[in-house]
């Protein structure tokens, strides 16, 4: 099993300060499930990671990768073209508010979310 995914998890239920159930109840399973994907034990459908993405606040990309960098990077990508489309926009936000959630407001991350503002 993918233990990363089960630590991420848990990891972003503590951090929303919500309980194993709250996560179920917000997307369909019951806790026991929450529980099995937070030791590994199972993982959750493909379906459910959008719902699961969107809860949290995080990309699909964030529930596997318990480091930002390469999500950050990925914005840096988008912000370089100049123009951001509607779908990149909720994308850059998102994966901006997990990152200062992570690593603070740091004047890296702060810059990024200027720009885009004014893309």
């Amino acid at each position: 099993m993918n233990t990363r995914l089960g630590q991420r998890l848990r990891k972003l239920r503590h951090d929303k300060g919500v309980t194993q159930e709250e996560v179920a109840g917000a997307i369909g399973v019951t806790y026991q499930a929450v529980s099995k994907w937070e030791n590994d034990t199972t993982m959750p459908d493909i379906t459910l990671l959008p719902a699961l993405a969107m809860y949290f606040g995080v990309s699909i990309d964030a529930l596997f990768s318990v480091d930002m960098t390469d999500e950050v990077r990925r914005v840096d990508t988008i912000l370089q073209q100049g123009m951001v489309s509607e779908e990149q926009f909720s994308y850059v936000s998102r994966v901006l508010e997990a990152a200062i959630r992570e690593y603070g407001r740091t004047p890296d991350l702060i810059k990024r979310t200027l720009r885009l503002l004014l893309s």
